[in-house]
């Protein structure tokens, strides 16, 4: 099972690199070759692909470098000297903004953010904490189809604790993997249901907001 699972994260690892390499190759040979006899609409369509590539590969390396911060215990020394109140609405805003600059698919999903106390302040590393946010909202996004809604709810209970529902209309994740999907490098049921990335957004998610004393 151990030599399977290493197997297939071989596999993954070697087709999210690849992919978005080859396009912007792709493209970058086909623009300095073709670019004079092709129309604007061409051009522009060409660097939307390679645009898509980089992004991809931006994303892939951040995820990959916090997890060895966090794995190292780096991040938690950056947490530790980087505690500061931060309004949770900001956190929000840049998650979303985030997101959105790092998605690939889904341009026509809403976000809608709903919140009930505005003031609402959080202590700790802001950078780490959007980050770790970013992640879920933009799984989210993946799993939600075109024209649907993701809903993020703010509130605080009697005990002075801040929570975020993140709320999508996506497939669901079956009760027996939910548990799961917090693994490094798991993804439910990536075989029939095609998806970018190498599983490590809520393993991200989970580790960082544990270092803030959250869950």
């Amino acid at each position: 099972a151990l030599d399977e699972a290493k197997r297939e994260l071989a596999t993954i690892v070697a087709h999210e690199l690849r992919t978005p390499l080859v396009s912007i190759s792709m493209v970058t040979e086909m623009l300095s070759t073709e670019m004079t006899r092709m129309e604007e609409d061409q051009v522009k369509e060409m660097l939307d692909i390679m645009q898509d590539g980089s992004k991809r590969l931006t994303r892939l390396t951040e995820q990959i470098v916090m997890y060895v911060q966090l794995e190292s215990g780096a991040m938690t020394d950056s947490a530790r000297l980087n505690v500061r109140p931060t309004l949770i609405r900001d956190l929000v805003i840049g998650a979303v903004k985030s997101a959105r600059e790092s998605q690939t698919r889904g341009g026509d999903i809403e976000i809608c953010f709903e919140e009930s106390d505005p003031d609402a302040q959080i202590g700790g590393d802001s950078h780490s904490l959007k980050q770790a946010l970013t992640e879920v909202v933009l799984n989210a996004i993946s799993f939600s189809d075109s024209g649907e809604t993701v809903r993020i709810v703010q509130y605080v209970d009697e005990y002075d604790v801040v929570w975020l529902d993140i709320i999508d209309q996506g497939i669901g994740i079956p009760v027996e993997e939910q548990e799961a999907i917090f693994e490094a490098y798991h993804q439910v049921n990536r075989r029939k249901r095609e998806q970018q990335g190498i599983g490590l957004g809520l393993t991200l998610a989970r580790g960082i907001v544990g270092l803030h004393g959250g869950q």
